[in-house]
């Protein structure tokens, strides 16, 4: 059986309301932000914010390690996910509205997933009978396997970083805290994927400290829906183990 090509929560919904009405897609969208744009064309249009961008972007890859909280609500999807990320390993723990509990952990080049049945079939796209056979026992997906990138997705402190794509202009907002941190917020607004009527919002609030590190981003979508992202505990030492009662994707 061919590895299957799980959504991620945080990334479902943000494809969702990125596609504007269409049906979610199987492949996950991700935001991409690449670090060195900071210095080009948005760097002459608003360089402070952008260069602030830039640096605690810089500070929060040398820092290794980030939690990540995350809810997402729209008309149609909502749920939560707690997450430990680090350069080549992490975990993510999400809850569904329909009723999915799923589980990713990456260590040791092996991704794995589990869940209840619900996450299974409707969140990992396992067929029913599979799902039964799996049960709740992890499911292991090898690196050399095609389908690791897709289980693995989200899991790296790249991909986290990645999640801090501002579009347009960038500005600075007044400084604020949040819960009790001073911060400062960089905001920018863009049409999703060129279309005039629809809009995304985002904006990056990072620490008002020497080494700035991003603490929340708060992601704001014209045609319904948002996301919050609250990130602490950089730099901590991840504790991760591969998982005991496993079955390889290659026997499903």
């Amino acid at each position: 059986m061919s590895t299957p090509t799980p959504l991620r929560m945080g990334s479902r919904l943000r494809a969702s309301l990125l596609t504007v009405g269409a049906a979610v897609p199987v492949v996950a969208v991700v935001l991409i932000f690449v670090l060195s744009a900071a210095g080009g064309a948005q760097a002459t249009q608003a360089p402070s914010a952008a260069q602030l961008l830039h640096t605690a972007l810089s500070d929060a890859n040398a820092r290794g390690s980030v939690h990540e909280v995350e809810s997402e609500k729209s008309s149609k999807v909502s749920g939560t996910l707690s997450a430990d990320v680090s350069t080549h390993e992490g975990r993510q723990d999400i809850t569904h509205s329909g009723g999915e509990q799923a589980h990713v952990l990456v260590v040791g080049g092996t991704a794995y997933f589990s869940g209840n049945q619900a996450a299974l079939i409707h969140y990992f796209g396992l067929p029913a009978a599979v799902a039964l056979k799996v049960g709740t026992r992890w499911v292991s997906v090898p690196s050399s396997s095609s389908g690791y990138s897709v289980v693995a997705a989200g899991t790296t402190l790249s991909s986290a970083l990645g999640s801090f794509a501002i579009p347009g202009h960038l500005t600075q907002t007044a400084p604020t805290k949040v819960d009790g941190q001073p911060v400062v917020g960089i905001h920018g607004k863009g049409s999703i994927g060129g279309s005039a009527s629809a809009s995304l919002s985002v904006t990056v609030y990072v620490s008002r400290t020497s080494t700035p590190l991003p603490v929340r981003a708060s992601y704001t979508y014209s045609t319904g829906g948002s996301v919050t992202l609250d990130l602490s505990g950089w730099g901590e030492r991840l504790a991760l183990h591969a998982p005991s009662n496993v079955i390889p994707t290659a026997q499903l």
